[in-house]
């Protein structure tokens, strides 16, 4: 891991920015050779991905169906609930994900309707676009930019940022709170988030209306059906419907979790804090290779899974992109990178969590300056 020693920007309308923007010889390059494969083929999905998407969908709401008919045991309608936990964090990456980067269709009206497939599953699509890409994709792993890592009281992500003595053992606890974090964030950090005055580089004197009342009708409907109507036709009482929707949410919580923030917050990655004047060293898109970690790049099944965030690189370069493309971009990426000497990085999946573990361990036992303390994650 590589960090900067740079004091933290003072100003507080300051505007974090790239010293070199986005202009490099690598990006420059990169570019040409993408619109060169994309000269014979859309970016957008393809009948794969709209095969997929529906195929996921069904089983997504087959699986609902099924723990609401009443048919099974109540060891069996706690498996089913897992697994429909598992299901929703696969929907939202294969069809929300996409939708909310502008990157399913090239039809904006078809990107704005699949994007509310956040609200369907109780999150709002309006706050998950500010946070994910207007400060994370932007800032990626920069203190005061990206607000992904800006865990406040539990966790300590950033080596800029204060330890405190729980932190020791937040490597011990992090498999308990994401697993919880789902829930954490659909009822009570999402209303945190509208109330902060600036998101990324994105300030705001208030929120949108419109988008309080989405978000309230929003819990309120998945409250509804995640809650009301089962209590209401299953034979089941409270604290084991209660049972069933945390386990649900611990399922849902660490798979997203784990697959996301490993690739960032991990040995082999680059933290970066601004300078006074909100700079940033280097250009944009050298700092995503820098900040991310590709993992399991091979496995098909995983991608299908994760909507391709386990080639995260290639999301973070190329956003607006549907991933259905990923595998072969990554080839084009990785081999771009080699040749300007650039550190492309790529493990399995058990190493990306292993190695996610083991640093959150070591940001909670020691302060200051972490060069050199990785792990061998290595190279492809």
């Amino acid at each position: 891991m590589k960090v900067q020693t740079k004091p933290s920007p003072t100003k507080k309308d300051v505007r974090v920015h790239y010293k070199g923007g986005n202009k490099s010889l690598f990006s420059a390059v990169l570019r040409d050779r993408v619109n060169d494969y994309f000269s014979t083929r859309s970016k957008y999905a393809d009948w794969r991905m709209v095969t997929k998407m529906v195929i996921v969908t069904m089983i997504l709401v087959g699986t609902y169906v099924a723990i609401i008919s009443g048919q099974f045991s109540h060891m069996a309608m706690l498996g089913l609930a897992m697994f429909y936990g598992l299901m929703v964090p696969v929907f939202l990456f294969n069809v929300g994900h996409d939708a909310s980067h502008g990157a399913f269709s090239s039809n904006k009206k078809v990107n704005e309707c699949l994007n509310y497939s956040w609200n369907l599953m109780g999150t709002s699509s309006y706050l998950w676009t500010l946070k994910h890409n207007v400060s994370h994709h932007a800032y990626t792993n920069v203190a005061g930019g990206d607000v992904d890592i800006d865990q406040g009281f539990f966790f300590r992500f950033h080596p800029f940022t204060p330890r405190k003595k729980h932190h020791r053992y937040q490597h011990l606890y992090a498999p308990l709170l994401y697993g919880i974090w789902s829930l954490y964030f659909q009822f009570f950090r999402e209303f945190e988030l509208m109330t902060l005055k600036k998101i990324g580089n994105r300030s705001f004197s208030g929120h949108p209306r419109r988008e309080w009342i989405i978000l309230i009708v929003t819990k309120l409907v998945y409250v509804g059906y995640a809650l009301m109507i089962p209590f209401l036709v299953l034979d089941l009482l409270w604290w084991e419907l209660l049972i069933g929707f945390v386990a649900m949410h611990l399922v849902a919580g660490n798979f997203t979790i784990f697959s996301l923030v490993s690739a960032h917050i991990n040995f082999g990655t680059h933290f970066h804090e601004p300078d006074e004047d909100g700079a940033i060293d280097g250009n944009w898109s050298e700092h995503q290779l820098e900040s991310t970690i590709d993992f399991a790049s091979n496995n098909r099944f995983l991608s299908g899974m994760l909507g391709g965030l386990n080639l995260h690189v290639c999301h973070h370069l190329l956003p607006q992109i549907c991933h259905i493309h990923y595998f072969d971009l990554t080839k084009i990426i990785r081999e771009t990178a080699q040749e300007f000497d650039l550190d492309y990085k790529n493990v399995s999946y058990w190493r990306i969590i292993k190695g996610h573990l083991a640093f959150l361990k070591m940001l909670g036992r020691e302060d200051g300056q972490l060069e050199g303390k990785g792990i061998g994650l290595g190279k492809v």
